[in-house]
């Protein structure tokens, strides 16, 4: 009998995450079906050419696609750096950027904030979520 209970997966680009996360999960929404996928490759080879080649995106876009065909309700992307490519999802499931919410909460509050963005890679990418979210 199938579950009703949603089912997560969480896209990581580094091992170090799922320990974070998986406590975040516990403390947050204990209960929860979750699985968690590691490429860690894909961040490497977008931090040596300086961001998320073509050939990245569309690696990235078919481990998704796999990720997606493991019965997941809901993708939640853990790396900024490439957030940018489930921006362009076309699957027919949704998929999330865990760094969505700091722009939004940003220009929802009305006291300036201050972000460290901790490595070079990420920062295009976390640029234009900024940009897009001041926008709407």
């Amino acid at each position: 009998m199938p579950s009703s209970r949603p089912h997560l997966s969480l896209v990581h680009t580094g091992e170090i995450h799922c320990p974070t996360f998986e406590k975040l999960i516990r403390n947050v929404a204990p209960g929860i079906a979750y699985d968690q996928y590691v490429r860690d490759d894909l961040l490497l080879r977008a931090g040596e050419a300086s961001g998320v080649t073509d050939e990245i995106a569309e690696e990235t876009k078919l481990f998704l696609q796999e990720v997606a065909d493991k019965d997941t309700d809901c993708i939640l992307m853990t790396c900024s750096t490439l957030g940018t490519v489930s921006d362009q999802n076309t699957l027919n499931i949704l998929i999330t950027r865990v760094d969505r919410a700091l722009p939004i909460d940003t220009f929802t509050q009305s006291n300036k904030q201050l972000f460290l963005v901790a490595a070079q890679s990420p920062v295009p990418a976390t640029t234009q979520l900024f940009e897009t979210e001041a926008a709407n």
